[in-house]
């Protein structure tokens, strides 16, 4: 008598064609499956399209996806409501109102287009793209109270003002599946993709099954329980509490059942615990050691290949491109100047506004070291631009991705590219220990001495600054600031601000940086000298929001090493858009240094964040009620 193989499960209804991660992720968690013997089977939306042909049965028979929005009315079901593209109609109109009463408004306050001519051009872009960004939000909250009324009229009211439609077709279509795969004792399901409303749906349909079948769900979330933008500040609380219902409603349905909740960061399941209702735990990133390759470390050296991969969105920092190209052009040497592949396929038709504006200033420079990728990637096509660059860009928004993941971090640091991301991120956070470790070796490389530091000067906001003289005779070329914490409500890494006085006590510059985490409670940060006065303030800014953390320097090393050396290891963290650039140039600056650092910091990486080991954490945790 023979036994039909134990079955793995990957459910991703939002599944329909490339784009966005799904695909890539849900075919190398199913690949790792079937090499430990597993029947590996995905099911994905209905609409799946007929270019993917993954290597594992398929299963499409889901209605909607993750971002649809059915609203049924008697007979009729809307797939999406508001429809797609309303949104970004009245974003496009909000937005042309700014900028139309904005330039009425400059000319009449008698500011000419040469004043901002003077502007820095990042800055000024950054400027042109914020208002759009909290427009975008604003529609959104604008529109709610309408659509929640719609859903409620519609059967809404019983699930929390969710989506009635939805949680009721997705019940209806995870039965069918049930059935059509036969699920039976210690199969797994895995789930990486999951709303509110889709949870509802899944408990109901767990519900309908018998305890004692022993079916394994297994649940990922990878977005934070309350948006972290201002926007959504007033809602937060409604917000939260609403997903705590939601995760109390589904443990309720499906007691007995063998469920598990996770996220894929630290600081995700951090906040989905202290929800008080399951509980989390986290998983590694599935990286495939595709991605992993030789590198050619003369051709980095000589014209470095800058990556921007993923959708145009954004969230991601699509728009900040163009000014940032035209800026490294501006300033390279003639043949000398970086090559970029940017991918810029957009994730709803027609693009954000901003992201389709950006695509189109960024084909100005298609025939001038710039490779534009307009359309998904199949998987293999994928890695192989990760394999033909060297730094990867990810200029993420930092409300968006403070807890969340990124898939082309995580990538980018398979592939041993050095990796330029914004502080307050989970990506930054992720650099922290190569950092960290490379502040140390400084300073116990080369002389130095200890800084005698003022007394600390504290502000309300929880600011600190010191006053620092730097003797001329230590020759000193480099600062290293350690930095401690007062309390333990620090949770983001601060600015440090270096303000360099001339001889009447003015600010004749300031340096900006990032500090990074070497301990609990401890943060280095550090600086080039140049040719800087020898008196300063050092300020040490927090970037945590609600009550100000208090930090302290600790100490500062003033460090001769005879020559200008690079700040960081593995990659540059930096602070707010107009830092972008100049961390860039700070890679290209020393390419060989942090190259090399990349390439220690993928071993350390990739060790974890594997297809293999995040199945194989499914299956072991399966066994363990």
């Amino acid at each position: 008598m023979t036994h039909s193989k134990r079955k793995f499960v990957l459910v991703d209804q939002s599944i329909s064609e490339l784009g966005g991660h799904h695909y890539e992720y849900a075919v190398r968690v199913l690949a790792a499956a079937r090499e430990d013997g597993l029947d590996a089977r995905l099911v994905t939306n209905k609409r799946l399209s007929p270019s993917l042909a993954p290597d594992f049965p398929v299963l499409p028979i889901y209605e909607f996806g993750y971002w649809d929005r059915p609203l049924r009315l008697g007979p009729w079901v809307i797939r999406s409501f508001p429809p797609p593209g309303s949104i970004k109609a009245v974003r496009r109109a909000a937005y042309a109102a700014y900028l139309g009463i904005t330039t009425i408004a400059q000319r009449l306050s008698g500011r000419t287009s040469a004043e901002h001519g003077r502007s820095d051009g990042l800055d000024l872009e950054v400027n042109r793209r914020e208002p759009f960004s909290g427009q975008r939000a604003s529609v959104r909250e604008f529109l709610r109270p309408l659509v929640t009324a719609l859903r409620s009229a519609a059967g809404g009211a019983q699930f929390f003002g969710l989506n009635a439609a939805k949680i009721r077709q997705f019940e209806r279509d995870t039965l069918d599946m049930i059935a059509a795969l036969g699920l039976r004792a210690d199969d797994i399901v895995f789930v990486p993709t999951l709303s509110e409303a889709e949870l509802l749906g899944l408990g109901r349909a767990i519900a309908s099954c018998r305890p004692d079948d022993r079916i394994g769900w297994h649940l990922l979330f990878r977005r934070p329980p309350v948006p972290a933008r201002a926007a959504y500040a007033r809602s937060a609380d409604a917000r939260r509490a609403q997903v705590r219902k939601c995760l109390a409603t589904f443990a309720q349905a499906t007691a007995g059942h063998r469920v598990r909740f996770y996220t894929d960061t630290e600081a995700l399941t951090r906040q989905y615990d202290d929800l008080g209702v399951v509980r989390f735990d986290t998983l590694p990133i599935p990286v495939p050691s595709s991605f992993g390759h030789s590198r050619d470390p003369e051709r980095a050296l000589a014209v470095p290949t800058i990556l921007f991969a993923g959708d145009a969105r954004v969230e991601k920092g699509f728009q900040l491109l163009p000014i940032l190209v035209e800026q490294l052009k501006r300033e390279s040497p003639a043949g000398l100047s970086p090559r970029f592949i940017i991918q810029s396929n957009f994730s709803v038709p027609g693009g954000e506004p901003a992201a389709a504006r950006a695509r189109r200033e960024l084909r100005s420079h298609a025939k001038n070291g710039v490779r534009l990728i307009d359309e998904p990637l199949q998987p293999d096509a994928y890695c192989a631009i990760f394999h033909a660059s060297d730094i990867s860009l990810i200029p993420y928004d930092p409300l968006e991705y403070r807890a969340r993941s990124s898939g082309v971090f995580a990538e980018s640091v398979a592939a041993g590219l050095v990796t330029i991301v914004p502080s307050g991120t989970w990506m930054a956070a992720q650099l922290d220990a190569p950092i960290a470790a490379y502040h140390r070796s400084v300073v116990a490389e080369f002389c130095h001495v200890e800084a005698c530091l003022g007394p600390a000067l504290a502000s309300p906001n929880g600011t600190r600054s010191h006053s620092l003289d730097v003797p001329a005779e230590t020759r000193t070329d480099h600062l290293v600031v350690a930095l401690r914490a007062l309390d333990d409500r620090v949770e983001l890494s601060p600015i440090v601000l270096v303000q360099w006085l001339d001889s009447s006590g003015y600010v004749a510059r300031c340096d900006r940086g990032v500090a990074v985490k070497s301990e609990a409670g401890r943060w280095s940060c550090m600086f080039r000298l140049l040719s800087s006065p020898p008196r300063a303030h050092v300020i040490v800014v927090p970037q945590d929001a609600g009550s100000p953390a208090h930090l302290s320097v600790d100490h500062i090393a003033l460090v001769s090493a005879g020559r200008p050396l690079p700040l960081g290891a593995a990659g540059v963290v930096y602070a707010g858009n107009r830092s972008l650039a100049e961390g860039v140039r700070e890679v290209l600056r020393h390419t060989d240094h942090y190259m090399r650092t990349a390439a220690s910091f993928t071993s350390a990486w990739t060790d974890h964040h594997t297809p293999r080991k995040l199945e194989r954490e499914l299956v072991t945790r399966q066994g363990h009620r």
